[in-house]
């Protein structure tokens, strides 16, 4: 997509899987990690209110985004 238009420009949602509603999506089945994983690789902003998620999904979103800054803030 960023071939035809800018990423920056892009803003993603990020699902937190405990507050969907399982007959409409299949996000419940998914990780917050994962959840997280899917908005990386598409756009540099990205929004989530932390203030649903229980411990054990800011722990883990935690640990993800430290190896993210560390590896993007490294490579450039």
């Amino acid at each position: 997509m960023a071939k035809y238009f800018p990423s920056n420009k892009l803003q993603v949602l990020l699902q937190n899987p405990q507050r969907t509603r399982k007959d409409f999506s299949d996000a419940y089945q998914h990780s917050h990690g994962y959840c997280f994983a899917m908005g990386i690789p598409f756009v540099p902003c990205f929004f989530q209110l932390a203030q649903y998620l229980d411990d054990d999904g800011k722990k883990e979103l935690k640990t993800l985004i430290a190896v993210y800054s560390l590896l993007h803030y490294t490579v450039k």
